[in-house]
Order: structure tokens, then C-alpha cells, then sequence
């Protein structure tokens, strides 16, 4: 008779293996949308910003990736902190409360680090330099959600 575990293990791997076939394509857009970030004036933050909303992808983050492309990030809701355990890259991070009004930005947080904010509902981490025009107070919007 199989163990729990093992079954929960590979049932675990045929999540990843479904969602997130193809490391080199990015994240599975079977399990994650996509939608542009801006601040209020239209600025352009990040043209593909990720959301992970549901636990897996939570938990799932950046881990196993080189680097964020150019205009790429990704939003985490809902949380008030992040950390860099396992990463190989340096990241900008922009800590918004529940409205998506920007309470404080860490530039460039390197891996093996952890940051928080009191207040933090919604954390988006860019590619480090992207966050450079973002500054507390800044209201952020998320637009053109994807599948």
C-alpha cells in the first residue's frame, strides 16, 4: 500500500508538470494571469506583471528562474513580506496596501535576504532598477487582466 506521501508528492509533481511545463517559456498561463501594472499618471511599471493570488503560485514565486525579463514582475497577494531564500538574482521590491498605494520600495534586495512593511497587504517585485520611478504614495492599477 502506497504512503500518503508519496501519493501527495506525485500529485504535486503533475501540478508542475501541468501548470508550469517549460521553465524556458516562463510561468504557465494555465494556472497564473497576467496583467499590465501602471501608477495612476499612466506610467507604464511592468507591461506582463503575474499575479499570484492562490497558494501555489504564493509559493511557487520566482524560485527556479535565472531572471525577470525586461518589463516583467510579479504581484503576491495577499502578504507583507517576502523572502529571498533559494534565489540567484537580485529584485526591486514595492511593498502597496490593499488599494495598491505604494507604502515603501527596498531596491535591490539581494537573494538570501527577507523584507517587510507594516501595512503591506500586496507585495510586486520587478527586476532590480525597474522600481526606480516608483516612490511611496505612488497609487499603482492593474490593467488588461489575462489568462
Amino acid at each position: 500500500m502506497r504512503s500518503y506521501y508519496a501519493n501527495h508528492y506525485e500529485g504535486l509533481q503533475r501540478a508542475v508538470q501541468k501548470g508550469y511545463d517549460g521553465a524556458q517559456k516562463g510561468y504557465g498561463t494555465t494556472l497564473m494571469k497576467t496583467a499590465k501594472l501602471s501608477k495612476a499618471d499612466g506610467t507604464v511599471v511592468a507591461d506582463r506583471c503575474h499575479l499570484a493570488f492562490d497558494p501555489w503560485s504564493r509559493m511557487r514565486g520566482l524560485l527556479g528562474r535565472a531572471s525577470l525579463a525586461p518589463g516583467e514582475a510579479m504581484l503576491f497577494r495577499p502578504t507583507g513580506s517576502i523572502h529571498m531564500f533559494f534565489m540567484r538574482f537580485t529584485i526591486d521590491a514595492v511593498f502597496c496596501d490593499r488599494d495598491l498605494v505604494v507604502i515603501d520600495v527596498v531596491p535591490s534586495l539581494r537573494p538570501w535576504r527577507m523584507a517587510s512593511r507594516r501595512g503591506a497587504k500586496v507585495v510586486i517585485e520587478l527586476a532590480e532598477g525597474a522600481a526606480a520611478g516608483v516612490r511611496p504614495g505612488d497609487h499603482l492599477a492593474l490593467a488588461t487582466i489575462e489568462e
